[in-house]
């Protein structure tokens, strides 16, 4: 009898009784018996025949979800990409500050640090699922942490799948971080005049922050700080540094901070490429490149 889904191993059977139905149509004249047997056999290889073909793997298939133990593929989830920041109570320290990224490929990164300890960063990244609903997974290998996706915000849930409730609700909902802009971003120094930067040892990097409550500037060169105001047209893409101004420390190993400050200085427009900022002057090649930084 033939076995529905059988595949492949029930070829052979096929062709055994083809065969043998040739060999009685050969030995034996046609009666009105024989062809009652024909009949019969010709009925139980169609049988056969159907179940192969209707329960043979599909290749061709056009289900596109594809489900795991750990949720749905991260391919058919509805989520807000972008950056996302709070800082989560902490037992032993002022609170732990942790920023998420959840990137276009349904992966995400993720950096924590916490305050009133040592200044180092913890990294994780890994994949995104879902359970259904709103509900994210954002998978470490054997480590899950369980969001829920709102509108400019994700909240951290507990391992059943809850909200935190108490006074202390909010400290673990993430909210959205402007990642269009420029302003109120960490913009660390990564080339200027087309040469490539690096810092040595534990030297702290030369970086700016506009802060656009009072389009003030501050940041640092590799030996000073520097301070001062701009203008900034984000639409036309133009920017202007306006009475900038340093302390005025002596180091001996800064020796790309007066090229920073008249970087600053000459700029004019600039190009936002991702998290990428690329200050200009007209229409020459970048004076210096920018990475931004979402954690200090």
């Amino acid at each position: 009898m033939c076995k529905l889904g059988a595949g492949v191993r029930d070829r052979p059977l096929f062709i055994l009784l083809i065969v043998l139905l040739g060999i009685i149509k050969k030995k034996f004249n046609p009666s009105h018996t024989m062809k009652k047997i024909t009949a019969a056999l010709i009925s139980s290889l169609a049988f056969c025949f159907l179940s192969f073909i209707s329960c043979s793997p599909n290749k061709s298939g056009t289900d596109l979800t594809t489900h795991s133990d750990s949720g749905i593929a991260s391919k058919n989830l509805n989520i807000n990409h972008g950056y996302y920041k709070s800082i989560t109570p902490c037992a032993d320290c002022e609170g732990i500050e942790t920023v998420i990224h959840l990137k276009n490929d349904n992966s995400f990164e993720e950096w924590s640090k916490y305050l009133g300890k040592k200044d180092t960063v913890f990294y994780r990244s890994g994949s995104i699922a879902s359970t259904g609903g709103n509900t994210l997974q954002l998978i470490e290998g054997a480590d899950t942490s369980l969001f829920e996706m709102g509108t400019g915000a994700i909240t951290l849930l507990d391992k059943s799948g809850n909200k935190v409730t108490g006074a202390l609700a909010d400290k673990y909902v993430f909210k959205q971080l402007n990642s269009n802009g420029i302003s109120q971003k960490y913009w660390v120094l990564k080339e200027l005049n087309r040469r490539p930067l690096s810092t040595s040892g534990k030297a702290q990097e030369a970086y700016f922050i506009l802060n656009d409550a009072d389009s003030s500037v501050k940041g640092y060169g590799g030996c000073n700080i520097i301070f001062g105001k701009y203008e900034l047209n984000e639409a036309a893409s133009r920017i202007r540094f306006l009475n900038m101004g340093a302390t005025q420390r002596a180091c001996i190993d800064a020796h790309h901070e007066t090229e920073f400050f008249e970087v600053l200085n000459k700029a004019d427009n600039y190009n936002l490429v991702g998290d990428t900022l690329f200050l200009n002057k007209a229409r020459m090649a970048p004076l210096a490149r920018f990475e931004a930084v979402y954690l200090r």
